[in-house]
């Protein structure tokens, strides 16, 4: 077992401190108070700490001579708008500060050590360490918290996990230290554990091994992590909030329904050979990421029934149909004669590739959907006689996608505006079409 010590309170890291600071910069707050935080022992040691990368939150750390990891939200180290600290009767959120990670040659799971000492307001710590957004948390107990063996997670040699600090300053004095009752020191550990590295199946949050994926999924508990090392034949049902990862890119060979809210799928081959759809989406907050999905009939990923979805994201994946009268990916949002009765909101189309090997009188992409991001995806050259992009709600981000169509037939559109909502002149400047692309009346066409 490893282990690496922060060092928190008078001397050489504090929270709190001897002032009531302004706020500065942070992910989401009522109000700042100071914090400062050393480090013990480098960032290249077999249990790595440095700033969460592409998180604006990182700018809080620094290394000090020895190479030690310092996190300092103070007047040492102010944000561009002057902010040096946080203040007092507050709950602060900073969303992916630093990151472990795994730099030894084996998988470990990893945790912050559980003090019975450690200091409370009523039912919530004074400072929490978590992973993943603070978003919809009102109190530190509601986010999913790294600390103690229960909610340890489970790392790959090379892989490294973000880590957030949250904090509560009510009915604290300006000199009062957070984690004075504790000796200033917290402990990060670093378990080995072949078992839970191996699978086939393994819930890291219950340090549990399961032989088939939707048997982990039964035993869940809400926001659990499962990791899957081996390819699943069966059809997978996913009913609870859960974060569902391949490691290794494992095959899913019967497709997937997602039947509940908050629920995270990454990291998968998914075919649909025998069935309509690759992924069916029926839940709001969902992510389907880092994926490769093939379906030989119908949708690749749909979100079903009449819309009213929020919040989903489709992003990062390589998507492939083979056959034809297909919508490729398709959002619903209860439409009925060119109406949106209930659009949904908030959808992001990031990344993605679309390729076919021919969708008929099929479109690659229909968005029935308020508002979002369609931006960064690259359509190949499919025969189709629809066309690519289907776009019938307003509000969304279309900007740098990549649009490949010699193979369009007829009247094929690279991007269609059947509700006439968008400046057509605009989008074909944001977007790579062919040069040969027109505008005729609300889409956009080869001609």
């Amino acid at each position: 077992m490893d282990r690496r010590t922060f060092l928190l309170g008078a001397g050489s890291a504090t929270i709190g401190g001897t002032a009531l600071l302004g706020s500065g910069a942070f992910t989401r707050a009522q109000s700042q108070r100071r914090m400062k935080i050393d480090v013990a022992d480098d960032w290249e040691a077999y249990l790595g700490l440095d700033g969460c990368p592409n998180s604006p939150n990182r700018s809080y750390t620094t290394f000090d001579k020895n190479g030690h990891l310092a996190i300092e939200m103070s007047d040492k180290n102010p944000t561009d708008a002057g902010g040096i600290g946080v203040n007092s009767n507050s709950r602060t959120f900073f969303d992916d500060v630093f990151q472990i990670c795994n730099n030894g040659k084996q998988p470990i799971s990893v945790w912050i050590s559980d003090d019975g000492r450690w200091p409370m307001y009523n039912d919530e710590r004074r400072v929490e360490f978590y992973t993943g957004p603070s978003k919809g948390a009102d109190r530190l107990d509601q986010l999913d918290s790294i600390i103690g063996t229960p909610n340890q997670r489970l790392l790959q040699t090379g892989e490294c996990l973000c880590v957030g600090i949250a904090t509560v300053t009510k009915d604290l004095g300006s000199t009062e230290q957070l984690l004075s009752d504790i000796d200033d020191k917290i402990v990060i550990y670093g378990d080995s554990d072949r078992k839970l590295a191996k699978g086939p199946v393994t819930n890291q949050d219950q340090r549990t091994t399961h032989k088939t994926l939707q048997k982990a999924i039964d035993k869940a508990r809400k926001k659990d992590t499962i990791k899957v090392f081996e390819n699943q034949s069966k059809h997978i049902t996913i009913d609870k909030p859960l974060n569902v990862v391949g490691v290794d890119d494992p095959l899913l060979a019967n497709g997937v329904t997602i039947e509940s809210d908050y629920v995270r799928l990454s990291g998968f081959r998914i075919e649909a050979f025998n069935q309509a759809q690759g992924v069916v989406i029926d839940g709001s907050h969902v992510e389907v990421s880092n994926n490769a999905i093939e379906s030989t009939a119908e949708n690749v990923i749909t979100a079903d029934t009449d819309g009213g979805y929020e919040g989903i994201t489709v992003r990062d994946n390589d998507l492939h149909v083979t056959g034809s009268d297909t919508q490729q990916v398709h959002i619903h949002g209860g439409l009925e004669d060119d109406d949106l009765t209930n659009p949904s909101r908030n959808v992001d189309i990031v990344a993605n590739r679309f390729t076919a090997d021919g969708l008929g009188n099929g479109v690659s992409l229909r968005l029935e959907t308020d508002a979002g991001r369609f931006t960064r995806n690259r359509f190949d050259d499919p025969e189709t006689d629809l066309g690519h992009v289907q776009l019938f709600g307003p509000n969304h981000e279309v900007a740098d996608n990549e649009f490949f169509g010699e193979s369009l037939l007829g009247d094929a559109f690279y991007l269609a505006d059947p509700r006439s909502q968008y400046d057509l002149t605009h989008v074909l400047n944001l977007n790579e079409f062919d040069p040969s692309a027109e505008i005729v009346d609300n889409e956009i066409r080869p001609e």
